[in-house]
């Protein structure tokens, strides 16, 4: 269970983060091409290839602020100040979930995670507010940062203020430009196969 559910995700986003430098392709604002709304599936999607964005707005209150949960069943969230973290609900999800009935919410409140900033800083995260409902319309979920968790000496010199992402106050319009940071592909991060995954970075990818 260790292996399958912390090692082995938490291996492949340090070394995705060593290898592909993701905060250094956000630096030359790379992304993908627009996504596109999947009919099927209703997700949108992006392809692998890559263009220059050049109102993509600075790392420090965007990029920086976003985290990547390192455990098996895996998400994004963003870091918006006080220890704060929103993602999605069904991000904070646990094996007791297979299985379950699909019209039964999970209890999520008070379920604890690992997340990962671009850094390479780790932290302990608990949830500590859940809005969602059976078909997915509501899927919101809070999470409050607990202990850094210290892996190596060169960790240890990770210190200061983490970057937090601001609020809007008004909902964007049709034509506004949106971005995201996290993995467009439908495959799972925590595959073992890199070549499974064609995007590149494969994670705290810009679209």
């Amino acid at each position: 269970f260790i292996l399958e559910e912390l090692y082995i995700p938490f291996k492949f986003y340090l070394n995705a983060l060593q290898k592909h430098t993701p905060h250094e392709v956000f630096q030359r604002k790379k992304a993908t091409t627009t996504l596109k709304e999947d009919k099927k599936s209703k997700f949108w999607i992006a392809n692998s290839r890559s263009t220059t964005c050049h109102w993509i707005p600075d790392a420090s209150q965007t990029f920086d602020a976003v985290v990547h949960f390192i455990q098996s069943g895996s998400g994004t969230g963003v870091h918006v100040g006080g220890g704060r973290i929103i993602t999605c609900a069904h991000v904070v999800d646990s094996q007791d979930d297979d299985g379950a009935d699909e019209d039964e919410i999970p209890k999520r409140v008070g379920r604890k995670k690992i997340v990962m900033f671009s850094d390479g800083r780790i932290f302990e995260a608990k949830c500590v507010a859940v809005k969602e409902n059976v078909d997915g319309t509501s899927d919101v979920a809070v999470l409050m940062l607990g202990n850094e968790v210290i892996i190596d000496n060169e960790s240890k010199n990770n210190v200061g203020e983490l970057a937090s992402a601001e609020l809007a106050v008004v909902s964007p319009v049709f034509e506004d430009r949106l971005f995201t940071v996290g993995n467009p592909s439908k495959i799972d991060l925590e595959s073992a196969e890199r070549d499974s995954i064609e995007f590149d970075p494969p994670i705290f990818h810009l679209s």
